[in-house]
């Protein structure tokens, strides 16, 4: 919904930009001045200010690791067109040389400024992965139709950016954030008198990278161009994914592969093996430190990150597998009975049977990765000493690689179930997101309006923000939400002060949040805590 995307983006993108102005921390950008909203900083716009935004806007990355069709990205790109617009707006009123030469040249060298901003923010602020590579093509088009529609006549197009390298496809859970040089250079399949050291790789292809960005024309050059970087991306990729395979062998994971017992005609015993390179190769692994290394080594991560990720367990979804075979098991209200009696009978058949079992081999190793890695140490949560939540959410390690993906001081933005707030299994995460992170803001849903469709209406999910971080002493938060539009005026209007030391005297063990209705709700919990708990002496 557009109500949840433009909320996003607005409390990440312009809690950055006060940030950064408030505390001067952009090279260039002038000290000593403060404002409590980006509405405050725009109605003061005077030439200093423009001139600090100038500096400081094309600096700002965005990311949506989850991108999809490109929702969120869109959304960005208009949230910062706005403020580009109200600067070039204001600088015809003001008699500022720099300023004033700025928007000359820029009028005098593109037939649509409106169209040059646009372009310049796809092509400056915004990157996006999707582990489905025709997303990232929608994405890619969805920004080009939104860039085209600014120009009135033909004449004001030009051609359009050069994104393939901002918008990209790969697993955004699996792959290296950071790349070892010595270990890169080290390893057995660099040992050649032919092959470059890591840092030459990183810098021949950022160059051809730069390259194809600022060629307008396209032509057979271009194509080359591309097909070139693609070829050195893929060299790149797989000595990556022999370090990565490495790194699946040191922590003991073993590929589990199903297999099939004729004489019960049911799944048999899975046979463990080493993992191999196909293995990992099948994951698609997006190595972040390898792509996108400007703003994961010279900046130490993204400013910004909004996201809608997956909402689902890691592991085999025998009904979504099957629907592929059969038209019976697509139907909603199946009885489990039927679901059992078809599946048993689409398994006679050799190529389902040889497809379901290549399947379901596809998950153990994945979920044995990500708990023994360090990458994600908040996945598992030890409530009074028992281990909890036995299945890996996809939710969950989003919310966990985003927190890795973000600078010191980034924000993000995410749409996840309500689970982080309330379910055992994430009490690790919760941990991370109070005692390593601020959290400004809890946004509850129930979905009994269908805000999101194909989801039940009971379904509750959360629209949280976080700036990655310091600690977080108490946040907004509104519970039990029915309408996107009550989004808008959040937190001014409708949200509670939530304390994080009474969260852990109301639940010390799980770290579980209350849902409070209103104010007097907060009050009688915490009238209630002056004495003993229910079960203590």
């Amino acid at each position: 919904r557009p109500e949840i995307t433009e909320y996003l983006c607005e409390r990440t993108i312009y809690n950055l930009i006060l940030e950064k102005i408030n505390t001067a921390a952009i090279p260039g950008v002038t000290k000593g001045r403060h404002f409590d909203t980006v509405e405050e900083l725009l109605v003061h716009l005077d030439a200093r200010l423009c001139r600090d935004l100038l500096t400081l806007l094309p600096t700002i990355s965005l990311l949506d690791p989850a991108c999809g069709s490109g929702a969120f990205l869109v959304a960005a790109m208009n949230t910062l067109t706005k403020i580009y617009g109200a600067i070039t707006g204001k600088i015809e009123y003001l008699n500022d040389t720099y300023l004033t030469d700025w928007l000359k040249k820029a009028r005098a060298e593109h037939g649509s400024l409106n169209y040059y901003i646009k372009k310049k923010i796809i092509t400056e602020n915004l990157f996006g992965v999707d582990i489905m590579e025709e997303a990232t093509e929608i994405a890619k088009l969805r920004l080009f139709l939104a860039l085209v529609s600014s120009v009135q006549t033909v004449e004001q197009l030009e051609p359009l950016p050069n994104i393939d390298f901002n918008i990209l496809p790969g697993n955004s859970l699996i792959g290296f954030l950071h790349v070892n040089e010595d270990v890169f250079n080290k390893h057995p399949s660099q040992l050649n008198l032919f092959q470059k050291r890591y840092q030459e790789v990183v810098e021949e292809k950022n160059r051809l990278i730069r390259d194809y960005k600022t060629t307008s024309k396209y032509t057979k050059d271009l194509r080359a161009l591309r097909d070139n970087i693609q070829a050195q991306r893929e060299d790149a990729i797989a000595n990556l994914n022999e370090l990565l395979l490495d790194e699946f062998k040191q922590s003991g994971v073993k590929y589990e592969q199903a297999t099939w017992n004729s004489s019960a005609d049911a799944d048999g015993k899975p046979i463990r093996r080493a993992v191999n390179i196909t293995d990992i190769a099948t994951l698609q692994p997006f190595h972040w430190g390898y792509e996108f290394d400007q703003v994961m080594n010279d900046h130490a991560g993204f400013d910004i990150i909004i996201t809608n990720p997956p909402w689902e367990a890691l592991k085999p979804q025998a009904k979504e597998f099957f629907a592929d075979y059969s038209t019976l098991v697509t139907k909603k209200k199946m009885r489990i009975e039927d679901f059992e009696t078809e599946r048993a009978k689409l398994l006679q058949d050799t190529e389902i049977r040889t497809a379901w079992l290549d399947y379901q081999s596809h998950f153990p190793y994945q979920s044995s990765y990500f708990r023994s890695t360090q990458q994600y140490k908040n996945q598992i949560s030890t409530v009074n000493g028992k281990k909890q939540g036995t299945d890996i959410n996809l939710y969950k390690l989003f919310t966990e690689q985003c927190y890795n993906l973000l600078r010191e001081g980034g924000q993000c933005g995410i749409v996840i179930p309500s689970g982080i707030y309330t379910d055992l299994g994430a009490k690790q995460l919760r941990e991370m997101l109070f005692g390593q992170t601020q959290v400004t803001g809890l946004f509850c849903f129930e979905n009994s309006k269908a805000i999101f469709e194909g989801v039940h209406r009971s379904y509750k999910f959360v629209v949280l923000t976080f700036e990655k971080g310091g600690e977080t002493q108490s946040f907004s938060a509104a519970f039990m939400r029915h309408e996107v539009a009550e989004l808008e005026h959040f937190p001014k209007v409708g949200a509670l002060d939530m304390s994080v030391e009474l969260i852990r005297r109301l639940s010390p063990d799980s770290l579980s949040v209350m849902e409070f209705k209103n104010e007097i709700d907060v009050r009688i919990a915490q009238k209630m805590l002056k004495f003993p708990l229910l079960g203590e002496k």
